[in-house]
This record gives structure tokens, C-alpha cells and sequence, in this order.
């Protein structure tokens, strides 16, 4: 195994997508509600004016516990900033063409890691408004500029320390009040970073309280040979406390599907669960479920 590949494999095993993206096979990048933003999309967190924190712990699929914690701040003024850190500790079988030519044949040998990734987002929104819905209003920006940085390290039993830089720009805005279209160039580091630079590009429409629909789409080669990446999903809510998730993913030739809930204390705090099940890929039959805290303020 490259070190390269090593790297590649390293970042994306580390972040993750919080727990309401994550019932939606990953569709959502363009959500202005969701601390997710932070790493996929920061400007598209600029497009909302709020305070909030999120703690997401993820587990199964036998990769171990993941732990995210993010924290926001997009209301003092126009200039936003987002904080998010996972932590991740895993155990995994090392495969045997990767094994060094002293070990016995057949021998099953385990690297034992801890994922970590600190990221700070900044940006600013423009053309600040009031959105009016049928329960409340709330004020929200038409425009924005963001930007990211994250440091992303691997400590592992078998190849010991890896780390490195990444830097993400995105752009944003609300063709109308209730949709978000974001695009996003990511990992623009190479070679400080641990991916490949890749792009994409997010929809979020939330033409009433009760529903929204999210699809995106992108170019990442660090997903194999075939880089196409594309995820769907809808939420539904209803009445005002319980929200329905699902959605559909196709990463090369991974393949997944995505379910969830939450219960909803209005804007002010939110319970998720999450779950994906790879249906097509390397992995098939793989399952994942999460757990997240949400709170705004």
C-alpha cells in the first residue's frame, strides 16, 4: 500500500456527516441549519443567523466509535465561524497483501488507531432578510463566502503517525428565501493535504416547514477509480415534533441507503437517529447508525 493511499484512506475515515445527513445517505451539504456545513459546504452556514451546537456519536459497521462535536456562530454579525473535531478509534484487520514478508502466512494481525480532526470555518453573508413562515420568522442571508481549514491526524499501531493539512472553499445562495445552492473545492492543499482536491455541489429546498428535499453531486477521485458522488434525501416533520429521513447515496461504486428520525423542541433542540446500509460496493451488507444532540440558542 502507497502512502498516498494511506492518506486517502486515513481522511475519509475520519469526518463524518452529522446524525439528520447522515439518515439521508448523505444528501444535505447545502442544509444552512446543519453544523455539517462546517466541513461541506461553510458558506452555506452563513446563510442562516443562529448559535448552535451539535454532538453526534456514531458506531457499527466494525470500524468503532465515532465521536463529532461542532459549535456555531453566524448571528453576532455578517462574519460567521464554525467549529468542528472528531474523534474516531478503530480497530481493523490488516489485509494480507499488505503485510510485511516476516509474517506467518494466514496470520491475522490488527492496527489499532485514533482518528482525529480539528476544522475552523469562517465567512461572511450578504443581503441579511427576514424568512416568514405560518409559525414563526427567522433571519437569514441571500449570499456567502466561506472557507476552512482542518488538521487531520492518524496515530495507528501499524503505520504509526500520519498528518496533515486540508483547505476547502465554498460559495452560496438562496436563488429563493426556502432553496440554498452551494458549491464547494475541497482539500486545495495537495500535496500538505491528505486527499485529492475534489468539488461539489449541494440543493436544499424547504418549501414548507414540513418538508425538505436535499441532492448533491460531485467529482472526488479519492472514492476510487469511478468518482462520481451523488446523494438524495427528504425530510418530513410532523407536527412540528417528529421528522421522517431517508435517502440514497452512490459513491463510485459504493452504493448505500439512508433512514432516520428526531424528535424536535421546536428551533431550540433536537434528538436524531441515523442509519446506512451499504447496498452495492466493497462493503455490502455494512451497517451504520448514529446518534445526535442538537441545540440552538
Amino acid at each position: 500500500m502507497t502512502l498516498q493511499f494511506l492518506l486517502v484512506s486515513v481522511a475519509l475515515a475520519t469526518e463524518a456527516d452529522t446524525t439528520p445527513t447522515f439518515g439521508m445517505a448523505g444528501a444535505g451539504s447545502a442544509n444552512p441549519d446543519d453544523l455539517g456545513a462546517i466541513r461541506r459546504a461553510p458558506a452555506a452556514m452563513l446563510l442562516a443567523s443562529a448559535y448552535t451546537s451539535q454532538i453526534d456519536f456514531g458506531f457499527g459497521g466494525g470500524g468503532g466509535p465515532r465521536v463529532m462535536g461542532g459549535v456555531r456562530d453566524t448571528r453576532t454579525s455578517g462574519l460567521g465561524m464554525g467549529v468542528l473535531t472528531t474523534h474516531h478509534w478503530a480497530t481493523r484487520d490488516i489485509p494480507e497483501a499488505q503485510m510485511p514478508g516476516w509474517i506467518t502466512p494466514g496470520e491475522e494481525i490488527q492496527d489499532t488507531t485514533l482518528e482525529a480532526s480539528y476544522r475552523i470555518a469562517l465567512g461572511y453573508g450578504f443581503i441579511p432578510q427576514t424568512l416568514q413562515t405560518q409559525t414563526a420568522s427567522r433571519d437569514i442571508r441571500r449570499f456567502a463566502l466561506g472557507a476552512s481549514v482542518a488538521y487531520e491526524r492518524w496515530n495507528g499501531t501499524w503505520k504509526g503517525l500520519v498528518q496533515g493539512w486540508g483547505v476547502d472553499a465554498s460559495v452560496a445562495g438562496r436563488p429563493t428565501k426556502t432553496m440554498v445552492i452551494s458549491a464547494s473545492a475541497k482539500d486545495l492543499l495537495t500535496p500538505l493535504g491528505l486527499r485529492d482536491p475534489s468539488l461539489d455541489m449541494g440543493w436544499w429546498w424547504n418549501p414548507a416547514p414540513w418538508v425538505s428535499l436535499a441532492l448533491d453531486g460531485g467529482w472526488d477521485p479519492n472514492v476510487g477509480e469511478l468518482p462520481l458522488v451523488t446523494h438524495g434525501g427528504l425530510e418530513l416533520v410532523a407536527m412540528q415534533t417528529i421528522a421522517l429521513r431517508g435517502g440514497y447515496g452512490v459513491e463510485g461504486r459504493r452504493q448505500l441507503i439512508g433512514a432516520g428520525a428526531g424528535l424536535l423542541a421546536e428551533d431550540a433542540a433536537r434528538l436524531d437517529y441515523g442509519i446506512q446500509i451499504d447496498v452495492a460496493g466493497p462493503d455490502t451488507d455494512l451497517v451504520r447508525h448514529s446518534i445526535g444532540l442538537y441545540a440552538s440558542f
